[in-house]
């Protein structure tokens, strides 16, 4: 299971609040290709939307494009971004 926790944190003081959180786990088996279940939570713990990631190739992806993937699937209810890099880019290539 991966966990991406989204926090606040106010560079006056040494407080931080957690706004929300995602579990995003594997549903069957251990294949490179496999499918996911994204769960969104808000900062109660209350759970706000379930999505499915369906048939994510995990080996030469970036665990960024995994988590937008992921969150992608769960706001918006299909995998709307760009195609995957096939290597990483450069500096120079995303400018």
């Amino acid at each position: 299971m991966l966990r991406i926790t989204v926090v606040r944190v106010s560079p006056d003081c040494d407080c931080a609040e957690v706004l929300g959180y995602a579990d995003i786990c594997q549903m069957r088996g251990h294949s490179p290709r496999s499918s996911h279940q994204v769960r969104v939570f808000d900062n109660a713990g209350e759970l706000e939307v379930t999505a499915y990631l369906s048939q994510y190739w995990l080996r030469g992806s970036t665990v960024w494009d995994f988590v937008v993937r992921g969150m992608a699937t769960a706001v918006m209810g299909t995998e709307q971004v760009p195609p995957r890099l096939s290597h990483r880019a450069s500096s120079n290539e995303l400018a």
